[in-house]
């Protein structure tokens, strides 16, 4: 499976799309918030996040590396959100489908269709709360976002001194998609509100 990985679902300014080759798990991927199995050790990361707030024309300041892979029944991601300034992370709710704004999260936006219309947001913040929501008409508003949309996915977080660590599992029949399609259109949004970026 590739990965094709962009900025945004529409973008206003064109980027250069970076691509991530998934390979299948051969083993099981136990969602504990530890990036141990082989499966991880040798994934493709994305790593080079572009900071889209409060400029846009720089590179991330604080790095994220995210890995994909999946199996039969679900499709895995697994990202390392690093942190550099001291101080709690910044988080309004506790609550599932907590507010996008006002959180650090980490956000993986998924169109199967690669069509800039259509996706399905699954985040998750440094404390391991879960927002997911449907993305319509490009996503280029936050109107173009159902959050009434539900599904049961499996994540877990682990905190350390200087990171994060998240461990997503996302069921494919919670995804609608075409049989046969190799190459899906994936975006990754790092919100870290102590290091004031948006990338």
């Amino acid at each position: 499976m590739l990965c094709t990985v962009s900025s945004g679902i529409v973008e206003a300014v064109p980027v250069d799309l970076k691509s991530v080759t998934i390979r299948e798990s051969n083993t099981t991927i136990r969602i504990d918030g530890v990036l141990d199995e082989q499966a991880w050790l040798h994934a493709e990361a994305a790593a080079d996040f572009f900071q889209r707030f409060p400029a846009d024309t720089s590179d991330a300041l604080t790095r994220t590396e995210v890995k994909l892979t999946y199996d039969q029944d679900f499709f895995y991601v697994g990202a390392v959100c690093y942190d550099h300034v001291d101080g709690d992370y910044v988080v309004s709710s506790l609550r599932r489908d907590f507010e996008g704004p006002g959180n650090d999260a980490l956000n993986i936006i998924i169109d199967p269709f690669s069509d800039l219309t259509n996706g399905f947001l699954f985040g998750i913040t440094p404390y391991g709360v879960q927002r997911e929501s449907l993305i319509i008409n490009g996503g280029s508003d936050h109107h173009d976002e159902n959050v009434s949309w539900d599904n049961k996915w499996f994540s877990k977080v682990t905190r350390y001194e200087d990171h994060w660590v998240a461990e997503i599992a996302i069921p494919f029949k919670t995804l609608r998609y075409k049989e046969g399609i190799e190459t899906w259109r994936v975006n990754f949004i790092r919100v870290d509100y102590k290091q004031n970026e948006y990338s």
